[in-house]
């Protein structure tokens, strides 16, 4: 039996690949070429009540912010909600890598963590 992500779609023509991504009301769509995804624009507004919010900004927890020769994802947002959400926005950082031994186990509350995260 073969698994497949049924909100996932990939489209290959020729030399174009469109990558169409489904979560809720939220559609992610992305190209190497740009007339085929107008192709794919106008076909969807045919069949669907839909709008075009202009280019990437927050997708599914995740930020992404476009700089001339990159994009960042970030996830800072998503990560200070959890701080604030679990009590622990007050807290000092800690430089990353750290040791695992520093770990203690009384700071590692799973149920805690899975409430915090909705897992």
């Amino acid at each position: 039996m073969r698994q497949t992500d049924n909100s996932l779609f990939v489209k290959y023509n020729n030399k174009s690949i469109i990558i169409l991504l489904i979560y809720a009301d939220d559609i992610l769509i992305t190209r190497n070429d740009y007339s085929s995804i107008h192709c794919m624009l106008t076909s969807l507004y045919i069949y669907f009540d839909m709008r075009h919010l202009g280019g990437l900004k927050h997708f599914l927890g995740i930020d992404v912010i476009r700089h001339s020769s990159s994009i960042l994802l970030s996830q800072e947002q998503y990560a200070t909600q959890l701080l604030h959400k679990s009590g622990m926005a007050s807290c000092s950082s800690y430089p990353i890598p750290m040791s695992i031994q520093k770990i203690s186990s009384s700071m590692y509350d799973p149920l805690k963590i899975q409430g915090s995260t909705g897992v």
